[in-house]
């Protein structure tokens, strides 16, 4: 009786493939988007390798390998610009004057992130020359850096040494943490929005310059338009992260009250459209950014499932806020930013997102209609005064001028999300 009122868990035997593809989903968002605890530690480390010039009691080509640990004590978000990072920590090199023994070093390193690419970092230390001219000098050093291209400034004033060396170290001496995020929500228990995570991530390790040849786009704008386009898309892609797990939350909901299964399968599916948005979206943050952009899922709290007319009742109002009104306006945004745009590539993208979202906002009219069957009456009446409430309409700060970009200004998406919810209320009239 109750499987047919739709009603608790007795489905669990035909959800079995939708539970494998939850498993699933589950483990490849992990995989893809790892939290920013496991992503980006505070202590971070690399090799290089450096060539250059000696000058003094021993000169000649000079060359030689590096180890560095930099530990930065703070992060930074991608809605700031300042401070930039921090760090400092421990350097070892061993170096060679042609084929002579070596040199070895030991020496602290500190100093800053100036700007997006360019660091400053300063070397204080002890060397050891091995061979007939051995002997303890005193390690002094400033290194300037692009990226991962240093160069070496060093002087030794006690064996009265200097040298000149390019170098390149295999990971960036600094990496950045950005954080920001907005989108489709988790809720908590009591139907609020779940705090964001905070943590999509802007990994200048992974900074490549060649990369630098598919960034045609990013080379035709200003500084300031590149840094607003590296942070839309940023949190647009933590957005589409973050609803990963949303979609698993909805899928275990509907199989907590009996849905159908293919209302089930239908969520399951969006959750994986969301894991393409959220690599779309960092790929296109990603050139304009100054390294690789890549959202990251915090751990949070799941709800528990709501069986009974608790369910029903859950499931018709988020779906009406989150599905009906959110994603419907989301895939009106989309398309129209999507005409605005004069690169085919971008413009085939935000369409293929706004089919997608298009096709969640379906599947939310499909849940509030099959749970308006089950509801009870009173029900109906408290689902009517939510969707006749006026919703806010949350206010954007994106800038205009980058509607070619692909990004609508404020006053266009709040224009389309009202529009949007006008008609959504209409339709939704004719379900209650």
């Amino acid at each position: 009786m109750l499987g047919k009122l739709g009603y608790g868990w007795d489905r669990g035997i035909g959800y079995s493939r939708a539970r494998r593809r939850l498993a699933a989903l589950s483990a490849l968002s992990a995989l893809l988007f790892p939290s920013a605890a496991s992503a980006v530690e505070p202590l971070s480390a690399g090799v290089g390798v450096f060539l250059g010039y000696s000058f003094g009691a021993d000169k000649g080509f000079q060359w030689g390998f590096e180890g560095f640990a930099m530990f930065k004590p703070e992060s930074q978000s991608v809605c700031e610009q300042e401070p930039r990072p921090f760090g400092f920590g421990p350097v070892a090199q061993v170096s060679f004057v042609g084929l002579s023994p070596p040199a070895i070093t030991l020496a602290g390193q500190a100093g800053k992130l100036l700007d997006a690419h360019f660091s400053v970092t300063g070397e204080l230390g002890l060397s050891y020359q091995v061979g007939q001219e051995k002997g303890l000098g005193m390690h002094l050093g400033v290194r300037p850096e692009f990226a991962v291209v240093g160069l070496y400034l060093r002087g030794d004033p006690v064996r009265r040494q200097a040298s000149v060396n390019g170098a390149v170290r295999l990971l960036p001496t600094y990496n950045l943490l950005y954080g920001c995020s907005v989108g489709r929500p988790l809720r908590l228990d009591d139907g609020a929005r779940a705090p964001t995570s905070a943590a999509c991530l802007l990994d200048a390790h992974a900074f490549d310059e060649a990369s630098n040849a598919r960034r045609s786009r990013k080379r035709l704008r200003s500084d300031a338009e590149q840094r607003a386009l590296a942070k839309l898309w940023a949190q647009d892609a933590q957005s589409e992260c973050e609803s990963i797990p949303a979609f698993i939350e909805l899928a275990e909901q509907l199989m907590a009250v009996s849905a159908p299964e293919a209302l089930v399968e239908r969520a399951i599916d969006a959750g994986f459209d969301e894991v393409r948005h959220a690599l779309a979206c960092a790929a296109l943050a990603t050139e304009y950014a100054p390294g690789i952009v890549r959202p990251a899922l915090e751990p949070s709290a799941r709800r528990t499932p709501l069986t009974g007319a608790a369910g029903l009742f859950r499931l018709a109002r988020e779906s009406w806020l989150d599905g009906c009104l959110g994603e419907g306006a989301a895939a009106e945004q989309l398309t129209s930013a999507a005409s605005d745009v004069r690169d085919c590539e971008l413009g085939s993208v935000l369409s293929g997102i706004a089919e997608d979202e298009r096709r969640h906002a379906e599947l939310a009219w499909s849940i509030l209609d099959w749970t308006l069957e089950k509801l009870p009456s009173r029900a109906h009446a408290a689902l009517a005064s939510s969707v006749n409430s006026e919703e806010n309409v949350h206010a954007s700060s994106d800038p205009s001028g980058l509607e070619a970009a692909g990004r609508l200004g404020a006053q266009a998406q709040q224009q389309l999300t009202l529009r949007s919810h006008a008609q959504s209320r209409t339709r939704a009239a004719r379900l209650i």
